[in-house]
């Protein structure tokens, strides 16, 4: 079946899903609808070919909101994990001997946050906390400390890295690092390539298809 520009550019649309900026969407709905108003009045019975298209583009607008919200969510989780650590740790000298193992025996945190021997947000990831992306134990005398995701896909990558962080944790922040087939990327203050806060136009460079793990690193 031939396709009509319509199809043509709901397709080209609905890749762009991959960025997560779903603001995009909605402007995108709005070109089709007012473009199509005529072909519509003039071509009833032809309906299906522009209400289709226009359907599946809301849906993915209502998915890709709902994925931001998701990762909102983690996000705010993993500063409020943070946030207990750093209570717990406050009249120590360092982080010494922090990772998963000690925040789970400890009972730092709350019990919805542990399952099966890991520390899980809410939509099951596993959050590695300690040193390094694996959370490695630290070792004396450091004054910060990692938390981790790994295995994000391509839209997790960006999406993660583009939300906007409160100026609250921002200041907890020493760095951020993306680690994959690539390399490694690592934002940081006065940085004049990957600087924090983190801008967007500089995210989808250094996000892989695939196996992306990234390390936000807290004092």
């Amino acid at each position: 079946m031939k396709k009509n520009n319509l199809y043509i550019k709901f397709e080209k649309y609905f890749e762009e899903l991959k960025s997560r900026d779903c603001s995009f969407l909605y402007d995108k709905f709005k070109d089709i609808l007012e473009k199509a108003h005529p072909f519509i009045i003039n071509n009833r019975e032809n309906l299906t070919k522009v209400s289709i298209p226009l359907v599946i583009i809301a849906l993915g607008f209502y998915a890709c909101t709902g994925s931001q919200k998701r990762i909102k969510r983690n996000i705010d989780d993993i500063f409020r994990i943070s946030d207990e650590i750093r209570l717990h740790y406050a009249q120590k000298a360092d982080y010494w001997g922090l990772n998963s193992s000690y925040v789970i025996d400890s009972k730092i945190l709350a019990p919805k946050y542990i399952k099966n021997d890991n520390i899980v947000l809410a939509d099951g990831k596993i959050l590695f906390i300690g040193k390094g992306n694996d959370g490695k134990a630290i070792l004396p005398r450091a004054n910060e400390f990692d938390m981790a995701l790994n295995d994000l896909n391509n839209p997790e990558c960006i999406a993660y890295l583009e939300t906007a962080l409160t100026e609250t944790n921002l200041m907890k922040l020493v760095n951020v690092e993306v680690i994959n087939s690539k390399g490694s990327f690592k934002f940081g203050w006065g940085d004049k390539t990957y600087s924090l806060p983190i801008k967007k136009h500089t995210v989808k460079t250094v996000c892989d298809d695939k196996n992306n793990a990234i390390i936000w690193t807290v004092r």
